[in-house]
């Protein structure tokens, strides 16, 4: 299997409990991504994942 790119768009963040919570429109699947740096990429913005053969999913250029 090899790496393939997701596309999204960030539809909500929260932060809480010491952590951000982005919410991320993928066609119609919200995934929620839970990281403890403040996120570069504002509401709007779209992000590129990268999905590879661990079922790891990661946010490129992080």
């Amino acid at each position: 299997v090899q790496n393939s790119d997701l596309t999204g768009i960030i539809e909500d963040i929260q932060f809480g409990l010491g952590k951000y919570c982005l919410t991320i429109l993928i066609g119609d699947i919200k995934l929620y991504f839970i990281q403890e740096k403040e996120p570069k990429e504002k509401i709007g913005d779209f992000i590129c994942f990268l999905y590879n053969k661990n079922n790891e999913i990661l946010i490129k250029g992080e």
